[in-house]
């Protein structure tokens, strides 16, 4: 089963993540406020991840809706960032 992690789960990403949920698709969702991921993991039966870096750790597939620029440079390149826990092979 393909693992697809959710980084930013407000009003795109959270529709992102409610369409993947109806595929055969594992979910992990993370938010930089955790709450909101809680409640979309809560409400898929999805799983949450504490930092980006742990969300792409366990994922194949990473797909961001983030705020803007500031956002992506933090969320994909920070130290706890996307990149940093990218596992080879992964997109």
């Amino acid at each position: 089963m393909l693992t697809v992690a959710v980084a930013g789960t407000g009003r795109m990403g959270s529709a992102m993540a409610r369409a993947l949920a109806r595929g055969d698709v594992a979910l992990v969702l993370w938010n930089r406020s955790g709450g909101r991921a809680d409640d979309v993991a809560r409400e898929l039966g999805a799983r949450t991840a504490t930092t980006p870096a742990e969300a792409a750790s366990a994922a194949d597939l990473v797909i961001s809706m983030l705020a803007d620029g500031d956002a992506v440079r933090e969320v994909w390149g920070g130290p706890d960032g996307l990149v940093a826990g990218a596992r080879p092979g992964s997109v």
